[in-house]
């Protein structure tokens, strides 16, 4: 049997409801996303903190991939104010990562394993940036309602 409006309340009180559960998933989106931006950032910049850190200084094939990193990083906390843009600039941050530590591996001669090192290095920004992108599809959904 169909609930008539009478039975279950105004049709304006479902639809505060309705958006009410879609900006408190909004929310949640973001933080999510500014939760993981906070982890791969800070993991990677440990790597890039003893990198520079190291008694011996980066190779210069190295040196390309650290500033690709540092972007990478900036582009995550950029993302927290601004996540349309933001998450774009770490999505194609990241595929440049994952160029940068393929040839800076084959230049290393890591030979076969070049693919699998510049996927672990790329991969987590990707989905930071991913994530910053759901967020601002999200909030700008929920600024249309």
């Amino acid at each position: 049997m169909l609930a008539t409006p009478a039975q279950s309340g105004t049709v304006s009180e479902e639809m505060d409801m309705g958006a009410k559960d879609g900006v408190s998933r909004c929310k949640l989106n973001c933080r999510t996303a500014r939760l993981v931006s906070i982890g791969v950032s800070a993991a990677f910049l440990l790597i890039m903190v003893l990198a520079l850190t190291n008694e011996d200084s980066p190779a210069p094939a190295a040196l390309s991939v650290l500033v690709v990193l540092g972007l990478n990083i900036v582009a995550s906390f950029v993302a927290w104010r601004y996540p349309r843009i933001g998450g774009m600039v770490v999505q194609v941050a990241a595929v440049a990562l994952g160029v940068a530590v393929y040839v800076s591996s084959t230049t290393f001669g890591l030979g076969p394993s070049s693919l699998i090192t510049s996927l672990i290095y790329a991969i987590p920004f990707l989905v930071v940036g991913l994530f910053f992108a759901r967020c601002a599809s999200n909030s700008s959904e929920n600024f249309n309602e």
